[in-house]
C-alpha cells in the first residue's frame, strides 16, 4: 500500500505542471482502488492513514484557491 502511495505522490510531483487535475485523477483512482481493497474506503482511508488524508485534504484546500 505504502509503495502505491508513493508512486501516487511522485507522479503527482513530477505532473504538476501538466493539464490534467491530478488531485481529482489521484481520488478517482483511490475510488476505484477502494472497490478492491477494503483500506481504502474513505472511512477506513482516513483511519489508517490519517497523514495521506490530512495531505489530501490540504492539497485539495489550497489547490482549488
Amino acid at each position: 500500500m505504502d509503495y502505491i502511495l508513493d508512486i501516487l505522490v511522485t507522479v503527482y510531483e513530477c505532473n504538476y505542471d501538466s493539464e490534467k487535475d491530478l488531485l481529482e485523477e489521484s481520488k478517482a483512482l483511490l475510488a476505484k482502488l477502494s472497490k478492491q481493497i477494503p483500506e481504502l474506503s474513505p472511512e477506513q482511508f482516513r483511519e489508517k492513514y490519517p497523514s495521506i488524508s490530512q495531505m489530501i485534504a490540504y492539497l485539495d484546500e489550497w489547490l482549488t484557491n
